[in-house]
């Protein structure tokens, strides 16, 4: 090299005007660029060896040049490093790295996610790609999961101008996450699983990163600082609602339903100043997103439909009947320290959200739900009759889902919202659902507490039940005719001030219950066992009205076996039990018995000697029925009515 012209010289001093020395910016770039050619060569290397030390090289030189890491990483186009990690030289032993150089760019960064890195990596595990294999996706899979959950360690302490880049890799990874599932994209559903399978009360207690800031944190936060975190549990809880809502996802029902009540028990405490008996904006969001695909008719997937009257139900029975502060001291006790079985449960808290049950009933009533479970019931008897699959066990089920439903909003709503059943609602359902259904249900509501007043009682047995055609009347039907015969002839009035008929075993003993003594033999049960914290299903096979058993009189068949518990056990009064009432299923008896007549009130004037409503309807049913048992129930009746008679 010839040396530097000297400083007095003309064309060094030209060059000193035209040619400035590099500034230091220049100089750190021009070295960061260098070193950042040789991990790119490294990563391009045949050596996994050699290839994980370029990634965390890269890694190293991201956490100084956040801004200039991304175009490392696309330059060169399909040529790119990128392209190379997640294409066909993709590696499972380099997915973990990959996953720390987006996170730790995009940690440093300020404004929104750079797309690119995260969308290839979405794109391999969903299988878009069909160059990995089998091992690769699935690492692909969970390295997008961990960047999915993996948020900044003091969320809770964000302050209003924290940056949205804080939570924008999971945010991103979300929402695109629930576009592809709501497009049944293959895969979509494997990696939704892998998001939420960690999500239970052992892991939500755990520091972060844990799911618990995506919900708890946003809401625990003063509301002009909930920008970057409440964004991300709106996301969060929308994929939530897609898996339940996927038919992809069909068979982990169950397991996301845990996940989302233990998502939505993250919320506010019940005892906080401000929070009870407000329905939160994460639970209107779920049933405006419920309401959403009931409303959309036949616009909507039939299974999105039946599932979303599911989460309906499920949602009503996350909440308790009772508020927990004036409930009695047996269920605000230690016991709810330890969850054990109870699936709503979580460790130091109360199993009930920021309402009770009826609240939660008020508020989506507010939303029209039961105009849009009623029409939902009508569309789905219109299009079983136009595809000619109105008897297959897939529609009775679908069907009876959306009945059970309606009965709950009715039954356990309380005396704030008129939600007594209508004889319009009845009628409209009468015209379209078979009769048999129709009075199976009608039945069950008459069973179940005062969700039927007197005036639509006496309406739905005269113009509905006794104006069906009496001779194809089946089991269910005259279930519910002799339900109905019971309570109306029971009823009390000015002429008939004892009731044209004294019955017994149809008291209404729990808010869920109407059936008392005798009569709850072969009935099927549930309540909520506060000890054990768990829901009880099962059979009453007995019943013993003596003084040895006056604290239990019943013997109950449980379902399922819990330890320390025989399948068999002897059952308190029901009026005893906390959220009791009847349960309706494949396993009930279609031959129940709805009360025992104690007298009649003689009237000679009438033919038969008594003046009871559907007397004459009760004779066609014995003498004209098609169905044997159904007759036979009928003849019994008139039996067990001509023993009050008078014998002269």
């Amino acid at each position: 090299l010839s040396p530097p012209p000297s400083s007095s010289s003309p064309a060094a001093s030209a060059s000193t005007n035209t040619d400035p020395a590099p500034t230091p910016s220049v100089v750190v770039c021009a070295v960061q660029e260098a070193w950042a050619a040789q991990a790119e060569a490294s990563i391009r290397s045949e050596k996994i060896m050699v290839r994980r030390a370029g990634l965390e090289l890269l890694i190293g030189l991201a956490k100084v040049a956040p801004s200039l890491a991304n175009a490392w990483l696309v330059r060169g186009g399909s040529q790119s490093l990128l392209a190379d990690l997640t294409g066909e030289r993709a590696h499972e032993k380099l997915v973990d790295a990959l996953r720390a150089l987006i996170y730790t760019k995009e940690k440093a960064l300020v404004g929104p996610v750079e797309a690119g890195p995260v969308d290839q990596m979405l794109a391999t595990c969903l299988g878009s790609r069909q160059h990995p294999t089998k091992d690769v996706r699935d690492a692909f899979r969970s390295a997008v999961a961990k960047l999915a959950l993996t948020l900044p360690e003091s969320l809770e302490q964000a302050s209003p101008g924290a940056s949205e880049h804080r939570v924008a890799v999971a945010r991103h990874i979300v929402e695109r996450l629930c576009n592809e599932l709501q497009l049944r994209t293959p895969g979509a559903e494997k990696l939704t699983l892998e998001i939420f399978k960690e999500w239970d009360y052992d892991v939500v207690a755990v520091c972060s990163p844990s799911p618990k800031y995506l919900v708890q944190g946003a809401k625990d936060l003063p509301e002009d600082q909930q920008s970057p975190l409440s964004a991300l549990a709106h996301s969060t809880l929308a994929l939530l609602c897609a898996a339940l809502l996927s038919p992809l996802l069909a068979h982990r029902y169950t397991d996301l339903r845990h996940t989302l009540a233990v998502c939505l028990q993250n919320g506010p405490s019940s005892d906080r100043p401000g929070t009870r008996h407000k329905l939160g904006a994460d639970m209107k969001q779920i049933v405006e997103v419920c309401c959403a695909k009931l409303a959309a008719g036949a616009d909507a997937a039939e299974h999105e439909r039946t599932v979303a009257c599911r989460l309906l139900l499920d949602l009503l029975f996350f909440h308790l009947r009772s508020d927990s502060v004036a409930a009695p001291a047996k269920w605000n006790t230690a016991a709810w320290d330890h969850p054990r079985n109870y699936e709503w449960a979580r460790e130091g808290k109360v199993p009930m959200l920021a309402m009770t049950r009826a609240h939660f009933i008020e508020a989506i009533h507010a939303l029209g739900v039961v105009k849009v479970v009623v029409d939902e019931v009508l569309l789905l008897e219109r299009a079983a009759a136009h595809a000619q699959r109105q008897h297959t066990k897939e529609h009775d089920a679908a069907r009876w889902m959306r009945l059970e439903l309606l009965r709950f909003i009715h039954v356990e709503a309380d005396e704030r919202t008129d939600l007594t059943v209508t004889f319009q609602i009845l009628e409209e359902l009468w015209r379209w659902v078979p009769t048999e259904v129709c009075c199976k249900w009608l039945r069950v509501l008459a069973d179940s507490g005062e969700a039927l007043n007197e005036a639509v009682t006496a309406r739905a047995f005269s113009e509905l039940v006794c104006g069906a055609e009496l001779p194809r009347l089946g089991k269910q039907g005259f279930n519910c005719f002799e339900a109905l015969f019971g309570e109306i002839n029971s009823r009390t009035s000015t002429d008939h001030p004892r009731g044209r008929m004294q019955i017994s075993g149809r008291e209404v003993v729990h808010k869920g219950i109407k059936i008392s003594g005798q009569n709850l033999v072969r009935r099927r049960v549930s309540w909520f066992c506060c000890t054990g914290l768990r829901r009880n299903v099962g059979t009453i096979t007995g019943y013993e009205d003596s003084a040895a058993r006056e604290k239990d009189p019943f013997d109950f068949e449980n379902d399922e076996m819990f330890e320390g518990r025989n399948k068999t056990n002897q059952l308190v009064q029901l009026k005893d039990l906390f959220d009791c009432h009847v349960v309706e299923d494949a396993l009930s008896p279609s031959d129940l018995k709805a009360f025992v007549i104690e007298d009649i009130t003689i009237d000679l004037d009438h033919q038969f000697g008594c003046n009871l409503v559907g007397m004459d309807q009760l004779w066609r049913v014995a003498i004209e029925a098609l169905d044997d048992g159904a007759a036979a129930r009928a003849w019994d009746l008139l039996l067990a009515l001509s023993r009050k008679l008078p014998d002269q």
